[in-house]
């Protein structure tokens, strides 16, 4: 709805007008009901509209200026509140898992240790005997490792973890040991220990009690609860 501000004026100036009128009547010792009579018949019409409309067109009035004034508001952008981003945490990466080897590194004393011709010399062990098995290879081989299921040739010594004496060697035989790998027919430090060793190496083995011949032992040469070192050469596989 627009309305004339000319319009507006003439209802103030209209007002005014009335006013003076009503005082002028009342100080000329008009009757009430003559300076009533004029002061009414006074009151010019607002563009065809009588006075008794001016309060009605004041209220509409100030409606519209509510009205525009809310318009404008809906056309303004409100501000947009600053974002915060929460900082995400830092991604934990998890430590790939770790498989914990079978065996440990065995620390053992070899005399002639790479010389794949002569029998090798173990030194008698310091310390006390792993509760573990342990291997150590001191010459790799070559070509695919020993799996189980596989018949292998090997050439070995033995002696006691406690006092370093031998009780048992191929090379005194002169002739290598042949048997399956894995089917139970030596004892278990040799059938796990010896599995991925290659043609042509020579590893370490430290085999606690319970991988070898447990509490009864192998009398006479083995006693209860020995934990055994051997050095074994590999020379064939199949």
């Amino acid at each position: 709805m627009v309305v004339d501000l000319p319009t507006l004026e003439l209802v103030a100036v209209s007002d005014a007008a009335l006013a003076t009128r009503a005082a002028s009547a009342r100080a000329a010792g008009a009757p009430a009901s003559r300076w009533r009579h004029d002061v009414t018949a006074a009151v010019p019409t607002l563009a065809g509209v009588p006075r008794p409309l001016t309060a009605v067109l004041l209220a509409l009035l100030a409606l519209v200026f509510a009205v525009s004034a809310a318009a404008c508001g809906e056309d303004e952008e409100p501000a947009q509140p600053a974002q915060t981003q929460a900082q995400e945490p830092a991604e934990t990466q998890e430590a790939p898992a770790t498989t914990e080897p079978a065996t440990g590194r065995a620390d053992v004393e070899v005399g002639g240790a790479k010389d794949l011709e002569r029998k090798p010399r173990i030194r008698r062990p310091p310390g006390e005997p792993p509760a573990a098995l342990q291997t150590r290879d001191l010459v790799t081989g070559k070509g695919a490792g020993a799996q189980a299921g596989d018949t292998i040739s090997v050439q070995y010594v033995g002696v006691s973890f406690s006092n370093g004496k031998e009780f048992d060697a191929s090379w005194e035989r002169g002739e290598p040991f042949a048997f399956p790998l894995g089917a139970g027919q030596v004892i278990p430090g040799w059938d796990q220990g010896l599995v991925g060793m290659k043609a042509g190496g020579r590893r370490v083995l430290v085999i606690p009690p319970d991988q070898a011949y447990g509490p009864q032992g192998s009398p006479p040469a083995i006693g209860p609860n020995e934990t055994l070192v051997f050095v074994v050469d590999l020379e064939q596989i199949g």
